[in-house]
Order: C-alpha cells, then sequence, then structure tokens
C-alpha cells in the first residue's frame, strides 16, 4: 500500500513543542507523529475486559441450544464421573 497523507491541525503552542522534540531528536516532525501513532494505536485496539475481548465470538455457535450452558443432559460424558 502506497502511503497515505493527511493533514493535522494543532494550534501554535503544540506545533511550536513538536518542533522542538523533533528537532531535540534529529527527527522530521511526520515521523514524531508517525512514532506517536504506533504507540497510541494498537492501545486503544486492546480490549478492556473479557467481554470486549470475545465481542465477536457472542452469539456465533448458531442453532445451539438455549440450556447448553445449566442442562446437565449436555455434560454427561464431559468431567469426571458422568
Amino acid at each position: 500500500m502506497k502511503d497515505a497523507k493527511f493533514t493535522v491541525r494543532l494550534d501554535a503552542a503544540a506545533f511550536h513543542q513538536l518542533q522542538e522534540v523533533a528537532s531535540d531528536e534529529g527527527l522530521a516532525v511526520s515521523e514524531i507523529i508517525r512514532q506517536a501513532l504506533y504507540q497510541f494505536l494498537p492501545e486503544q485496539r486492546k480490549p478492556s475486559d473479557c467481554l470486549d475481548a470475545m465481542q465477536s465470538f457472542i452469539g456465533s455457535a448458531g442453532k445451539a441450544s438455549a440450556d447448553l450452558s445449566t442442562n446437565p443432559a449436555h455434560m454427561k460424558g464431559f468431567g469426571g464421573g458422568d
């Protein structure tokens, strides 16, 4: 995929701070923004809890019995002693 270009609007103070960081690090302003995005984006994709992590699987069993987890008849042969 070809690199995409976009415009970011910053207030003067934030832009000045960004330029200072870029200068101190010896990097282009665009590289500082790229690094910040790469650090930020994966964090936003992490599920906050088990429900979020499993959200895409909820209801994916299709036509399973409604009492699959509570009816002992469905558990016959699983675990010890049944």
